[in-house]
């Protein structure tokens, strides 16, 4: 598709390449900060989201070239070529795999995310959509259940408050006693940080927010300040370059299994690595920022997937003057001393695959939607071409790191028949799925189907060095058809043939552990009524021997019940590039390069990314992602002399005009000296 001779004649303010949820937060936020700036955001995938975007299961069972050539003729291609090819591409994910079959009523009720990614509870992403009003456009469901599973193989659930904490039979008691008190110390940190470094802000503290006190993060009475997660003493301010797990064992005294939990089941650490105790302390706070707000966990799944986030800030973004274009994949940028036309002043030329140029004053790119060969330097700057030449074939090279995804569509609930002990819970579980035979429309929604459960590295069986995350998402998240079951595992491993062997292992083992848990159910079938043959005196040798057969057949019989089964399974990586695992974004020519986030779970870093950005681009006091009532834009009166100066307050006015509303607004603008433009729909 061309964007025509009139777009590629125009000198954008900024250029940004790529749907993903930074770049849609960067895009919208420019917008709301002046309207009248010219935004242009291209992606060369068709689906908004970027590495996170969300696509049903024929996008991934087809061929999928014309996903990312700029085609039109998407239709036609998939009819022509039915079979998946192998290493093809997918928003900037390779398919290595596509196995089994689903109806086509259940595909069109799948909605599966490339790469899954929560919502926490209480953070920088709620604040910022429910502040800009991009919630409006979103659904959520909180996530019912968090599950962690040790290097031994054990099941524990994740306690997310402290009801569970006690009621837990995975810990003793000297763990629950444990646990709690660097909890406690977590949140004591936190609020000595809010006030500035002050410790004496925790001699005050009461329980006034007892009404939360479902949440491990209400507040604590203490007379002390700062209390140690072990004494009764201070924490020195200078040990947070100290490592964090050694922390967790030596200054917090945690059993090995409790101190893993909290490094890969609360703070999210991706692998052994290790990290200061000032990151992990982070980490965990932010994790108990977000319980006791919505649900039980601190987490919020975006229902219809995780591409929903993406595409809410595109749409507020268009309705401000944004243009967004999809299936326009870029080949290069260049710098030029002059635009087209009368512009002066440098632009950046982005080069796009169908031959057409477009002008910007400055680019934001993620790193996956720009090919690796993109050039981000002048032509003629062969200083830094040598640079770069040397950079890549001298000694320096840096070992690559793989992203592995597994997506599994099933027909019961896996990680929730793991978690549950008691057998009617479990005879519920499967009442809700498709195990059991029963019709969609008499399928019940399944108690704690969306869950989450963490793998720690070293697993004696999956012998991972990495964390893996397995997710779980069934009909009530839009994620399947009612009665199937969605299971996302991700890692990272060094190789793609080391994390697929990796991923099928744990899987291999959950669904063993599963289904020995469904044949272990007592039967649900009535016993069998005597005969009046064999109401006799006693029995006859006849119904003995069949009774002996009976117990020399009943582990057939338990082999005849449901077992869980794979309706339909991908498998997919992708390289991650050297910038990304440095985790940092860099300038280079003009262009604004966004690495992608890594092994994570939760949205807070993208939105902090985008932030950074957008400060880079508008330096001052702005306000990103600002609410509607604060949102600036240029005077139409600014070229008349009339000393308004050039920026307003906008304010919608609501229907019908409430005098009394126009009063107040304009006695709350008008105080600071801001001109307020008050403009309608009608």
């Amino acid at each position: 598709m061309l964007l025509g001779e009139e777009v590629c004649r125009e000198v954008f303010d900024c250029v940004v390449v790529g749907t993903g949820l930074s770049e849609t937060a960067v895009a919208c936020a420019l917008t709301l900060d002046d309207p009248d700036k010219k935004v242009l955001v291209l992606d060369p995938a068709s689906y908004y989201g970027g590495l996170e975007a969300t696509v049903q299961p024929r996008e991934l069972s087809t061929t999928n070239a014309d996903l990312s050539d700029g085609s039109d003729e998407l239709g036609d291609k998939q009819k022509a070529e039915p079979k998946q090819k192998p290493n093809q591409v997918l928003c900037g994910w390779d398919i290595l795999s596509v196995d089994g079959e689903l109806s086509n009523a259940e595909a069109r009720r799948c909605n599966l995310d490339l790469r899954p990614r929560f919502v926490l509870c209480r953070g920088k992403v709620v604040d910022a959509l429910v502040r800009s009003g991009v919630s409006n456009y979103l659904e959520f469901q909180s996530l019912d259940d968090a599950l962690f599973l040790d290097t031994d193989g054990t099941v524990m659930r994740v306690p997310c408050s402290k009801a569970a904490v006690f009621k837990s039979k995975d810990l003793g008691m000297g763990e629950k006693r444990q646990l709690m008190r660097f909890l406690q110390f977590c949140m004591d940190s936190a609020t000595v940080q809010r006030a500035g470094g002050q410790a004496e802000a925790l001699k005050f503290r009461n329980e006034e927010s007892l009404n939360q006190g479902r949440s491990l993060a209400r507040p604590q009475n203490k007379r002390e300040a700062a209390l140690s997660p072990a004494t009764n003493g201070t924490v020195a301010a200078d040990d947070d370059d100290i490592d964090f797990a050694d922390f967790l064992r030596t200054q917090c005294k945690l059993s090995p299994r409790l101190a893993a939990a909290i490094l890969y089941a609360v703070a999210l650490l991706p692998d052994a690595r290790a990290v200061s105790k000032a990151e992990g302390m982070r980490r965990v706070q932010k994790y108990l920022g977000g319980l006791g707000r919505f649900g039980v966990t601190a987490f919020l799944c975006p229902m219809y997937g995780t591409a929903e986030l993406a595409q809410a800030f595109g749409r507020l973004g268009s309705v401000h003057g944004g243009i967004f274009v999809l299936r326009q994949p870029v080949s290069s940028f260049a710098t030029a001393e002059t635009g087209p036309g009368d512009h002066e002043g440098p632009v950046v030329r982005v080069r796009l695959q169908n031959g057409e140029t477009v002008h910007a004053r400055t680019v934001v790119a993620a790193e996956h939607a720009v090919p690796a060969t993109t050039s981000l330097h002048e032509p003629d700057s062969s200083a830094d071409k040598g640079d770069e030449d040397e950079d890549e074939d001298g000694d320096g090279a840096k070992e690559s790191l793989v992203e592995v995804r597994c997506m599994s569509i099933i027909n019961a609930p896996l990680l929730s028949l793991l978690a549950q002990a008691e057998d009617d819970k479990i005879e519920a579980l499967l009442d809700a799925s498709a195990l059991r035979g029963h019709p969609p429309e008499k399928r019940a929604f399944p108690p704690l189907a969306r869950c989450l459960m963490v793998v720690a590295p070293g697993n004696d069986l999956a012998r991972n060095t990495s964390s893996v995350h397995v997710i779980q998402l069934d009909s009530t998240a839009e994620a399947t058809a009612p009665g199937l079951f969605v299971i996302h595992l991700t890692t990272t491993a060094s190789s793609r043939s080391e994390g697929q062997a990796t991923l099928a292992r744990i899987l291999d083992n959950l669904l063993a552990r599963a289904n020995a848990r469904i044949s272990d159910l007592p039967s649900r079938s009535p016993p069998n009524k005597a005969t009046p043959q064999d109401q006799g005196q006693g029995q006859s040798q006849g119904h003995k021997q069949e009774q002996g057969q009976e117990q020399s057949t009943g582990t057939q019989k338990q082999d005849a019940a449901p077992q869980i089964e794979i309706r339909w399974q991908a498998n997919f990586a992708r390289v991650v590039r050297q910038q990304e695992q440095q985790q940092q974004q860099y300038v280079s020519g003009g262009v604004t390069m966004i690495p992608s986030e890594g092994l994570a779970v939760d949205t807070e870093d993208y939105l902090t990314r985008a932030e950074a950005v957008f400060h880079a681009l508008r330096p001052g006091d702005r306000a990103f992602l600002p609410a509607e009532a604060e949102r600036a834009v240029r005077n139409p009166h600014a070229d008349e002399d009339d000393g308004l100066g050039d920026m307003v307050k906008r304010v919608r006015v609501p229907q019908p005009v409430d005098l009394r509303w126009f009063l107040h607004l304009g006695g709350k603008l008008g105080a600071s000296g801001a001109s307020i433009d008050i403009f309608s729909d009608a």
